[in-house]
């Protein structure tokens, strides 16, 4: 004989004078006991062992070295402005961690690929990051910086 008792939101399931909870556990009885007892300790106790170990795996962050950028500036800015065709523009440069971040505008192709060039060929720099605005102006400019391997085509 199967009874089902509905007891503090949970449910009892009696089943020939020995009752048993959802969970598989008895409520009766030695063997029962002690295995739901187990159960709830290793749930307690598995939860901040889990959760600490993720801790665990996180990694340090990465090591920024801001040593060069005061240098980077410098030489970016000066090659900017010695440049006949961009001398006369309003660009802005910003270094970070040796990413050098140029903001303003420029007229045409030509301009652009000058300035980006400028930029990638001084030493330490890492990557340049184009905030630049393209006006119309002409696809091709004369630029002191010659084209590298790595630059701008």
């Amino acid at each position: 004989m199967t009874e089902v008792i509905a007891v503090g939101g949970g449910l009892l399931v009696r089943r020939r004078g020995r009752s048993s909870n959802r969970d598989g556990g008895s409520s009766s009885g030695v063997d029962g006991g002690v295995r739901g007892s187990v159960r709830r300790w290793i749930r307690i106790l598995a939860l901040p062992l889990l959760c600490g170990g993720c801790s665990t795996l996180r990694r340090p962050p990465p090591v920024v070295d801001r040593s060069q950028d005061d240098r980077i500036l410098s030489e970016v800015t000066s090659r900017i402005h010695a440049e006949p065709e961009l001398s006369t523009r309003d660009i802005r440069i910003e270094v970070d961690a040796a990413i050098v971040r140029l903001y303003g505008g420029v007229a045409g192709m030509g301009e652009w690929r000058c300035a980006l060039r400028n930029a990638q060929q001084v030493s330490g720099v890492l990557t340049v990051v184009d905030y630049l605005m393209i006006e119309p102006g002409p696809p091709t400019s004369r630029c002191l910086a010659r084209p590298s391997s790595e630059s701008i085509p």
